[in-house]
């Protein structure tokens, strides 16, 4: 490996920094927008003043969605760090921002089967549990009688 001439790199620092600057001005604009949004002005009116066309999109949500997947994940992400009436902008895969007004957030559906939420609750319990008297087994510097560990903890109910 030697050191290469300024002629040889001139035109990968050139483009490097060309992409840094566009960056960096692409970032201001996205967040001049929001601020623009924040303090009241339409995102129609926002849109037409830099040649876009506002959009809506389809109800996003976090499991992948139709409109979630349009956005890509970066938007999503950042969707949903906002709360109603919030406005914000992500950076989208293809290095553009997206600009966007959350309207309205849908509660989650609450299970409708009390019985299937108590199960899977005491199923969490009990796997946390176990995990737990398995990790201090291993992490212990002694063997444990499992029997006695048993009557102990009261899980041996067939004595």
């Amino acid at each position: 490996a030697r050191d290469q001439t300024l002629d040889e790199v001139r035109d990968a620092v050139t483009k490097a920094i060309t992409d840094q600057r566009t960056a960096t001005a692409l970032e201001a604009e996205a967040k001049s927008v929001v601020a623009d949004m924040d303090s009241g002005v339409s995102v129609g009116v926002l849109a037409s003043q830099h040649n876009k066309e506002a959009t809506t999109s389809d109800p996003i949500g976090r499991n992948g969605n139709s409109g979630a997947s349009a956005l890509g994940p970066a938007v999503t992400v950042a969707v949903f760090e906002l709360g109603p009436n919030g406005n914000g902008s992500a950076l989208s895969g293809a290095g553009t921002y997206t600009v966007f007004h959350v309207a309205n957030i849908l509660p989650t559906e609450t299970p409708s089967n009390e019985q299937t939420t108590k199960l899977v609750e005491d199923a969490t319990r009990q796997a946390l549990y176990a995990e737990f008297v398995t990790g201090l087994r291993e992490s212990l510097p002694f063997s444990i009688n499992q029997q006695a560990l048993n009557s102990v903890l009261a899980l041996d109910t067939a004595q």
